[in-house]
Parts: C-alpha cells; sequence; structure tokens
C-alpha cells in the first residue's frame, strides 16, 4: 500500500460536496527489482486504486473489498465503496518500463555498492518475513568493518593521478577562430550536447575555468572573455536569507514540511512564483532551494528544509515550487543531491541504502524537481554514496 496522487478541493461549506479527479500512470504502480531485473517491474497481481484518510485507512478500504472485517484482525471495518480494482496484471512485465520515459535511456543498477550489502551481508525488515527479518542489533554490536570497507573509505589523493596534467592540458586556453568563438548569450537555448559548450570553454584559461568554480559560492563571478555575467545567489528554500552571506532579506515562507501539509500543489505553485518575484526584486539570480531529500530519520538536521517522509508527496511539492520559481526565470538548485541524512559530522558521511530504495523513495523528490518542475541546477551534498 502506498500514495500514488492526491487532490486538493476548494473551501467546502458544511454539507458540500465537490468531484475531483486523480491521474495514476501505471508507471506509478511499478516496482524496482534491484536483485533480479535490475529495473522497474510492473508486478503480476491485483492492483487497486483507494481512497482514504491515510495509508491505514485505505488498506482497511482494500481488505474489505477482498471480503475481510474486523473479525479478520483488521483495526476497523472499511468502506468497499471507495476502492476500485484499476487492472489485473496476469505476468510480470520486466520490459515496458526498463527506458526512461523521459529520456529513453536504459534503467539499471547503478548504486550496487552504495547498498551495505556490497560489504557484509545485512537482512532488510521485510513484509513476506516480518518476524524473521524484524531489526536487531548487527552482529551483537561487535561488527568489524571488512578491509574492503576501509579500503574504499581512502579519500581520493588528487596529487596521486598520473592523467592530472593531461586532464589541465585538454582545457587550455587557445584564441579561437571566429567561426569556433562564442558568448554564453550565443548559447541560449542549447542543447547539453551541443559541441559549441566544448568551444566555449576552450576559451578559457585553466585559471579562469577554477577561479569560476571555486568562487562559486552564492556567486558567479564575471568573465568578460565569454559574455558570462556576474550573479548572486541565495538560500534558500523558504525565502531568500542574508543570515549567510549578507546582504538584501524578503519574504520568509513556511519551512517545507509546513508547505508538505497543506497537500496543496497549486498554492505551493504560487507560492513559489511569489518566491521568484522576491528574487527578481532582490537581484537574486539563484535559489538554493528547494530541498528534495526525504524525513529518513527525524534527528536529520536538515528536515525542515524538506518536504516530507513520503516520496510521491515530496515529488508533488517538489515539482510546484519549482514550476514556480522557473516561471519568473529563477536558477534554481535543487538540493542536497542526494541521500543528505545528517547534519553533525555531514562531510564524506557514508550513507547506505539499497537501489531500490534510492530510486523509490530517496531520489523520488528531485525527480519532481527536475522532470515537471525544470530545475536547472542542483546543489551538492557533502555526504557520500556508500563509499562514492
Amino acid at each position: 500500500m502506498e500514495l500514488v496522487g492526491f487532490e486538493k478541493t476548494s473551501l467546502l461549506n458544511k454539507g458540500a460536496t465537490e468531484r475531483v479527479t486523480i491521474h495514476v500512470d501505471k508507471e506509478d504502480l511499478t516496482t524496482y527489482d534491484n536483485i533480479n531485473a535490475k529495473t522497474y517491474v510492473l508486478g503480476e497481481g491485483d492492483y487497486y486504486l483507494a481512497a482514504g484518510r491515510d495509508v491505514h485507512d485505505g488498506l482497511n478500504n482494500i481488505l474489505a473489498a477482498k471480503g475481510y472485517d474486523t473479525k479478520d484482525g483488521m483495526t476497523d471495518s472499511g468502506d468497499e465503496s471507495l476502492v476500485q480494482l484499476a487492472f489485473y496484471q496476469d505476468k510480470d512485465d520486466q520490459s515496458t518500463y526498463a527506458n526512461s520515459s523521459v529520456t529513453g535511456n536504459e534503467i539499471t543498477n547503478r548504486f550496487d555498492d552504495a547498498d551495505v550489502n556490497y560489504y557484509e551481508d545485512y537482512d532488510y525488515l521485510s513484509r513476506s518475513d516480518w518476524e524473521g527479518t524484524w531489526p536487531n542489533t548487527f552482529h551483537n554490536g561487535s561488527w568489524q568493518a571488512p578491509q574492503k570497507l576501509l579500503d574504499d573509505l581512502a579519500f581520493y589523493n588528487v596529487a596521486s593521478d598520473s592523467e592530472d596534467d593531461e586532464k589541465v592540458n585538454a582545457f587550455t586556453f587557445r584564441e579561437n577562430s571566429e567561426e569556433t568563438s562564442y558568448k554564453v548569450q550565443d548559447l541560449i537555448g542549447a542543447d547539453y550536447d551541443d559541441p559549441r559548450w566544448d568551444d566555449l570553454i576552450a576559451q578559457l584559461s585553466y585559471t579562469q575555468m577554477t577561479r569560476l568554480i571555486r568562487k562559486g559560492g552564492y556567486a558567479t563571478i564575471q568573465l568578460d572573455r565569454i559574455g558570462l555575467p556576474s550573479t548572486q545567489d541565495k538560500d534558500g528554500p523558504s525565502g531568500i536569507s542574508a543570515t549567510l552571506v549578507g546582504g538584501v532579506s524578503t519574504m520568509a515562507w513556511p519551512a517545507e514540511v509546513v508547505m508538505a501539509s497543506t497537500w496543496n500543489t497549486s498554492m505551493i505553485e504560487n507560492l513559489g512564483q511569489h518566491f521568484g518575484r522576491d528574487s527578481i526584486t532582490a537581484g537574486v539570480a539563484g535559489v538554493y532551494g528547494p530541498g528534495a531529500n526525504i524525513h529518513r530519520s527525524p534527528y536529520s538536521g536538515r528536515n525542515f528544509e524538506y518536504f516530507s517522509e513520503d516520496p510521491i508527496l515530496s515529488y508533488k511539492m517538489a515539482a510546484s515550487e519549482m514550476k514556480g520559481l522557473r516561471s519568473k526565470g529563477v536558477i534554481t538548485y535543487v538540493k542536497h543531491f542526494f541521500l543528505n541524512d545528517q547534519e553533525s559530522n555531514r562531510y564524506g558521511g557514508v550513507i547506505f541504502a539499497n537501489e531500490q530504495a534510492i530510486r523509490e523513495i530517496y531520489m523520488k523528490g528531485f525527480e519532481g524537481a527536475i522532470v515537471e518542475g525544470k530545475s536547472n541546477a542542483a546543489m551538492a551534498a557533502m555526504n557520500r554514496l556508500g563509499t562514492r
């Protein structure tokens, strides 16, 4: 049982009703099989859609439709009138959703080494064996990290990279001919793979490129050679803040967890539009937000910057705020990309999760921000994915 969609009514007077429509794609009902198919699968079986006040309510309604009641151990009697059998899948479909509906690229495992099972056998909690997989203290609290894990934790030493000089020399400054000399405004709207980007970058010296990257916090430096203007960026996901870097402040919007509590996508998109107007007024080109991580733990230091513990709610809210911001031309740095699960000692923190959880839960908010919200930038996280 999982949330696959929601809709908000208008403000209703007592006794009034309103019909709403919730669209659910079959793709939204897939699960990621990270062990066998290593892609998205529509599994065999019945697929029910149920309305409910929460997941328990919806599940009780489905059980009622299947003939169960409180005598069978249900906490409450369900309402089968709020249930519809959407379709029956006669066999596992491992091919229809094996390629991205957006890019067409093959979808397969990318994060095998972010799973703790890459280093040590670990049983995940499973509904199919609830009692047998119930969590206990790992190795009775006396686990010794495998040597492979310790080796992979070693920091990468750039000075030892024999290819370093070649990488630098590949982008040394050159005077381009008229045919290959561009300004950034010449490439507005150009595809990511447009070869002219290489020609644009090749006009910069190594020093200019490193300054552009290293001085990229809360700003973009001016580079006259390629017509790049200086800009300023600001925190955060709930309004432009001068706390960290000084300067102008604007409207303080509610924390994202409050935004998500409204379940109102149109209102959050409208909030994003006003947020974008604030950005224009303040002369701020880019905003570090919205935050799209999951409330994986109640102890995460950035939960106020993230929407929810639910992936679909996070998806819809991130997409909505992003649409509003992008409609005003704001550069949006969706953050912190991704699995930013702790604030204390976050630099280089090793965060483990299996591929199914990463794709179905932890990356879903970012998917909404990018696919529907059209985010054009991302703010890095400080953690590792596994040991990477």
